[in-house]
């Protein structure tokens, strides 16, 4: 059994951008192969079932122009990367694996890819109630305020684990770029690695950019 590290954050560490859980499939460009849905093992995880609908036939099957991965609304991340290897598909390994429930966070100390502790086969399966934020959904709640949840878990109460997670070093730049070919344009960050891989993720409103609560 694998375990898990809670993700709190750490003496002088600052969040500077979270976004998720987007309740949404991963994609992925690896290489020349298209993967969507991204593969992953969730066996460790509490089904929940709370994907929406399956991509669209001409995602599934690589058909589309890949700049406009945004115009099928199950896909939440997409990844592209040259090699397996490169960070960016360790991310969508890791985002997929939380079956649509993972979160994104970069601090000044660290990349992570976390989920809700309960959602583990091996923690308990309810979220604990105790009317308390832990340290990050202070910092989270300060940073960007108060959000509604009502279909998923909420990232400021429970405690969350980092499913994967690296130095910030492999970060060079978070962006939020126009990506696809609808208007107006969906809401997109962009993270891009030092060994040239991408990471891109939808963002809400009141998620946190570049250390900036997002309008």
């Amino acid at each position: 059994m694998t375990a898990y590290p809670v993700f709190e954050m750490r003496d002088g560490e600052r969040l500077l951008t979270a976004s998720g859980p987007l309740i949404r499939h991963v994609g992925s460009l690896i290489g020349n192969r298209v993967q969507v849905p991204h593969p992953a093992d969730t066996s460790g995880l509490v089904r929940l079932d709370r994907l929406p609908h399956r991509p669209l036939d001409a995602s599934v099957a690589g058909r589309f122009p890949i700049d406009d991965w945004p115009g099928d609304d199950s896909i939440g991340w997409w990844v592209e990367a040259r090699d397996p290897s490169h960070t960016a598909v360790w991310m969508a390994d890791a985002l997929a694996s939380c079956g649509g429930e993972g979160a994104f966070m970069l601090t000044t100390q660290r990349v992570a890819v976390t989920t809700a502790e309960y959602l583990f086969a091996s923690f308990p399966r309810r979220a604990p109630d105790t009317g308390k934020k832990s340290l990050l959904g202070k910092v989270l709640a300060t940073v960007t305020g108060p959000k509604a949840y009502p279909n998923y878990w909420d990232p400021f109460t429970g405690k969350q684990v980092a499913v994967w997670q690296t130095g910030a070093e492999q970060v060079s730049g978070v962006s939020t770029p126009l990506v696809g070919r609808a208007f107006p344009f969906p809401k997109i960050f962009q993270v891009d690695f030092a060994d040239g891989s991408v990471l891109y993720g939808r963002y809400e409103k009141g998620c946190l950019i570049n250390g900036v609560k997002a309008p």
